[in-house]
């Protein structure tokens, strides 16, 4: 996405509370913001709040789509006050051009799967789960994401009726930083407004 979308026309916001698997991409000229730690979080999902506001104040305003990736969402919306901000950013951006890509390892109430949020996840890219958490995951019956085998690139794709099953490719660190700076080339001579945090 970032490869084939100007920094004009796509901002990311990337939540990361691990500080770990979203950071290669923290350097993207895409990037607004880096949340790497539990505490910038809060301040991350109020600063998309804050634009949710100002484009539904003024309708015509969408300068350009807002790409939010959470990772570890568990983590990130743990307790029910964030559950529903995130789940409200979910469900009211969308019409706005802003988008979320939410990831977790634990798909179950609990782990950030929370009624508003499986109202507004569209889309679904699911891997092995454990036992009893397939439908939770796919909100589908007889699914069986919990017989996928698991790191081996195996995922269900889940989109309205749609579903089928996929093998998607792994990439290690040194393909993540070829990957970062083949965008970072590309896109060289696009001013850069990133305010990313460490």
């Amino acid at each position: 996405v970032a490869y084939n979308t100007s920094p004009a026309d796509l901002r990311m916001i990337l939540i990361d509370p691990k500080n770990e698997d979203l950071r290669p991409y923290a350097s993207l000229p895409h990037v607004e913001l880096f949340a790497g730690k539990p505490e910038d979080i809060d301040a991350a999902i109020s600063r998309i709040e804050q634009e949710i506001v100002k484009r539904s104040d003024d309708h015509a305003r969408k300068p350009y789509r807002l790409l939010v990736i959470i990772d570890e969402l568990a983590w990130a919306v743990e307790g029910l006050p964030m559950q529903r901000r995130v789940g409200r950013v979910m469900g009211i951006g969308r019409t706005k051009l802003i988008n979320v890509v939410a990831c977790t390892q634990q798909p179950t109430e609990e782990g950030g799967m929370g009624a508003m949020m499986k109202a507004n996840v569209p889309m679904r890219l699911v891997g092995a789960v454990s036992a009893g958490q397939s439908y939770t995951a796919t909100r589908r019956k007889n699914a069986q994401a919990d017989m996928l085998p698991p790191k081996c690139g195996a995922f269900l794709y889940i989109a309205g009726l749609e579903m089928y099953r996929f093998h998607t490719f792994l990439m290690d660190d040194a393909d993540e930083r070829r990957a970062v700076a083949l965008v970072c080339e590309k896109w060289a001579g696009c001013a850069s407004t990133s305010t990313a945090s460490t």
